[in-house]
Parts: structure tokens; C-alpha cells; sequence
């Protein structure tokens, strides 16, 4: 099934997450949210101590800060990243926001699922892959304000992850129609 704009006839609704009205479920990404961040910085703690964060102080403040503005930067970018890549897809209209502690960007498109799951890692492998080139360019001293941006962005990604865990499971016809908070898939083939 390809992407479309409208509903085909005989598809019905067969699964839904909405995480701007439940609790629970949105509780559970935050938390898993958290754990992929603590478990990223005890890997990096492995392979760079945390202490080499703090070999100059006279930067301390600068790195605060750009970590502060890098966090900013990498969530409008990994929003920017998914219009451009919606756009790609569909020339649509797309709503973006911020909610219950997620940030997000929705279309009025019904995707098929491997387009789904491609525009959903696409923006979190290009941050990604942008980073770890630059945390190589900038050098030792610069890796924790760098790493803590690149946890971030895969702990953020999250939601994503387990959405796709979600959607393995469920028939290939599928139609996933994503607002941004809540996402509706839709199946011919239990009819």
C-alpha cells in the first residue's frame, strides 16, 4: 500500500497510542527515556571519564552552556529534520509542537509502514552521525557537552523505538496516521 491522503475504503482502526491523553503509557516512555540516558552515560562513562568535562574550568560555563543550546538545537533540528522528511513523502501540511514533555511533528498523511518507520529514524541517524563527527573534530575535552546532546537525541527517539517495536507485530497493509501525540493504525485486513 503506498502512502495516501485518504482512507481507503474497508480499512478500519485496529490500534492506537495516544500519549497526550494516556498517562500511563507517556509515564512508560519517560521513564524508558530516562534508563537509555543513564545506561548511555555509564557506556560513556566506560570509554571517556566524566572528569575530562571538568579539566578546564576556566570553560566550565562555556560548556554548560553550549550543552543548554545544543539541547535547544538538536530538538528544533530533529523537528526540522522530520518536515523536511514528511515533505519528502507528501506534500502536506504537518503540525508541530510541544506536549506532555515530547516534542513532535504529525501529518495528515496514512503511511504505509516502511515509510513510517524510515521518516521516524531518519532525522534521530542524521543528528547522530552529525555528532559523532564533531565529536571527533573537537577533541576529548569537548566530548561530554557533545555526548550528552547525541543521549538526547536517542533517548528522545524512544517513543519512535517502541512504536516500530509496535507495529512489527501488526498485519503488512497497515496504515499509520500520526498526529504528532497520538498515532492511529488502520488495517483491511481483519475485514
Amino acid at each position: 500500500m503506498k502512502n495516501t491522503t485518504k482512507l481507503p475504503k474497508g480499512y478500519e482502526e485496529i490500534y492506537k497510542i495516544d500519549l497526550k491523553n494516556d498517562k500511563k503509557k507517556a509515564m512508560f516512555i519517560h521513564i524508558n527515556v530516562f534508563v537509555i540516558a543513564i545506561l548511555m552515560i555509564v557506556i560513556g562513562m566506560i570509554f571517556v571519564p566524566i572528569t575530562t568535562f571538568f579539566d578546564y574550568p576556566v570553560f566550565l560555563f562555556i560548556k554548560f552552556l553550549f550543552i543548554i543550546v545544543g539541547l535547544i538545537l538538536c530538538m528544533v533540528l530533529q523537528n526540522l529534520l522530520s518536515i523536511i522528511i514528511l515533505k519528502c513523502f507528501a506534500k502536506t501540511k504537518t503540525n508541530i509542537g510541544l506536549a506532555n514533555g515530547f516534542s513532535y511533528v504529525g501529518s495528515d498523511i496514512y503511511f504505509n509502514k516502511k515509510s513510517y518507520i524510515a521518516t521516524g529514524f531518519a532525522p534521530m541517524i542524521i543528528i547522530i552521525a552529525l555528532f559523532v563527527i564533531i565529536n571527533f573534530i573537537a577533541g576529548i575535552g569537548w566530548f561530554w557537552g557533545i555526548y550528552i546532546i547525541q543521549v538526547y537525541c536517542i533517548s528522545s527517539s524512544f517513543s519512535h523505538i517502541y512504536v516500530t517495536y509496535k507495529l512489527s507485530k501488526l498485519p503488512k497493509d497497515i496504515l499509520i496516521k500520526d498526529d504528532g501525540l497520538s498515532m492511529t493504525v488502520y488495517s483491511n485486513t481483519h475485514n
